[in-house]
């Protein structure tokens, strides 16, 4: 089966909040659509959004690395009872075999394999089978030490527990790569929405600009043919990007917000000198005057944010 690759560069959540945003407008501007292409009508409305609900739906990348982290904490607890219950077996093994000559009795107890195993979740498992079946093999010895049929019994229970956890933890790692496609792929599907209605919108909303900006793609996805202005807000103090911080073309009241990776983009903006302003919840505000938009040209304008401690 061919991989299925990501069509947007934006992050997941950002990219089905940004899905719902559109739709959201596009429902409210469908008329406009309607009259340019007859497909994009309201049963393409509503299939979208049930796309959206569906895409919503799938496991999240948090869901994905909660669970693995369970799976992994279920094996480390697994693996940690079984070492600690081997103390219990040398303890009672040496009683009853004190002896230098019961050296290899203690060998086939785990005595010179245990170092090797314990790390291992898969070598901790063949040892304690292998215990299992030693400790019943001098089964006599051992309970005549006080080490009974239970506690010989235990290390098989030990050694299931063992194998359970192990066994779930593969089939997640398994059955992960399947997750990620079908997640893949319904974002994928919600995105192609989001991009044809985008295409769309620069042709409806040509001739007037603050309609046109709203239905540009996010900054990391966006063409540059389709811009004038294009930049990324960071913070000072970090140099991470700042989502949703927003950029405002103050002479024309044009506001275009972050993505996840901090990028933002405003297009037909006509040549000449404007004042820009970036702000970011928590952060000072930074005004720049006398930035240069050149017909045909993009303009690149980054900005770093520090924290307000105000």
């Amino acid at each position: 089966m061919e991989t299925a690759k990501r069509k947007f560069n934006v992050s997941y959540s950002y990219a089905l909040e940004y899905s719902k945003d559109m739709q959201y407008m596009f429902v409210h501007d469908l008329a406009d659509f309607t009259a340019f292409d007859s497909d994009l009508n309201a049963d393409f409305a509503t299939a979208w959004l049930a796309d959206i609900t569906a895409a919503g739906n799938m496991v999240s990348d948090k869901s994905v690395v909660n669970s693995r982290i369970t799976f992994t904490a279920a094996v480390n607890r697994a693996m940690k009872k079984c070492r600690n219950f081997f103390r219990d077996v040398k303890f009672y093994a040496l009683k009853a075999f004190p002896e230098p000559e019961d050296e290899a009795k203690l060998n086939l107890l785990g005595f010179k394999n245990y170092a090797a195993s314990r790390s291992s979740q898969t070598l901790l498992l063949q040892f304690m089978n292998d215990l299992y079946v030693a400790a019943n093999q001098y089964a006599v010895e051992l309970t005549a030490v006080g080490f009974d049929a239970a506690k010989i019994a235990h290390i098989n229970t030990l050694a299931t527990e063992l194998d359970t956890a192990n066994q779930n933890q593969n089939n997640f790692i398994n059955h992960r790569p399947v997750v990620t496609q079908s997640r893949i792929s319904a974002y994928n599907k919600i995105w192609s929405s989001v991009t044809l209605v985008a295409r769309a919108a620069k042709i409806v909303y040509r001739h007037r600009p603050a309609k046109y900006n709203q239905y540009l793609l996010p900054g990391s996805d966006e063409m540059d043919k389709a811009v004038s202005l294009k930049g990324k807000i960071t913070d000072t103090a970090t140099g991470k990007p700042i989502e949703n911080a927003e950029v405002t073309i103050v002479e024309l009241d044009m506001t275009a917000k972050t993505d996840n990776k901090g990028k933002f983009v405003l297009g037909k903006i006509k040549p000449g000198n404007y004042k820009l302003t970036a702000t970011a919840n928590g952060y000072k505000t930074i005004i720049l005057s006398g930035i240069e938009m050149i017909e045909a040209i993009v303009t690149r304008q980054n900005f770093t944010l520090a924290v307000d401690s105000s």
